[in-house]
């Protein structure tokens, strides 16, 4: 292994290369597990919650 002056501009720059390439090698990306439910997103049905609630409120419902 070559060593050098930490002074030196190419220093950090193989460094990084050799941190990196560790770290994908031992820390691999893992998949994002798949969403168990689809969160509520769309406008109209939290606004029809919202209605409904209110008219419940009202005794209407």
């Amino acid at each position: 292994m070559q060593t050098t002056l930490i002074t030196d501009s190419n220093h950090w720059t193989r460094q990084l290369k050799i941190v990196r390439a560790l770290k994908s090698k031992h820390f691999p990306k893992k998949p994002r597990p798949e969403p168990v439910a689809e969160p509520i997103t769309e406008y109209t049905d939290m606004s029809a919650l919202h209605s409904a609630s209110y008219w419940n409120k009202q005794g209407v419902l």
